[in-house]
């Protein structure tokens, strides 16, 4: 985690490249080593797989805007960045679209909630925090882009239903009396 927050993934000589620069491999490697671990010991370790990747991603996300935006690896200056904003929007909102979209095709219902929960705080995030700091045009673009992701959820990934409750087999239903 802190190596995460605060490297900013520079391997030179080596051109920095998101997901394949020396700071990423090896932080790929630990998290799938750690969950590999964790999953061979059933431990319940396991549940901050999801946590954990989406910090990493973030991180991801951070050094790729300071490298290709030219943005200073600090974070007022990250967070003042109109490319960091969009570009954690536009993530975190393919980020919840892939997960409703897994979570409805394995029936997962508590999944599609996390994936909907990410979703509604890229929408707050759209409302407290990119109309206040970009400028017109990628305010625009912005809301277009995470506009057109949400109806692609809303069409392709309707929520799971509820596990149906079981019934006793030997008990028998209430009969329903007829109205008149």
């Amino acid at each position: 985690l802190r190596t995460n927050l605060l490297a900013n993934g520079d391997g030179a000589p080596l051109p920095f490249a998101p997901l394949f620069n020396p700071l990423d491999v090896g932080l790929g490697l630990a998290l799938c080593w750690a969950m590999l671990w964790a999953k061979r010991q059933e431990a319940k370790a396991l549940i901050a797989a999801p946590p954990l990747v989406f910090l990493w991603i973030n991180g991801m996300l951070a050094r790729s805007v300071a490298h290709y935006a030219q943005v200073d690896w600090d974070p007022d200056a990250l967070w003042d960045s109109d490319a960091m904003q969009v570009t954690v929007s536009v993530a975190w909102t393919l980020l919840g679209l892939g997960t409703v979209l897994w979570a409805t095709r394995n029936r997962h219902r508590m999944v599609w909630f996390v994936g909907a929960a990410l979703l509604a705080v890229v929408v707050g995030k759209l409302f407290l925090v990119d109309l206040e700091h970009l400028n017109t045009v990628i305010k625009i673009v912005t809301f277009l882009v995470v506009g057109v992701l949400l109806l692609v959820v809303g069409f392709f990934s309707p929520m799971p239903p509820a596990d149906p409750v079981s019934t006793d087999s030997n008990e028998e239903l209430p009969e329903m009396e007829e109205s008149p």
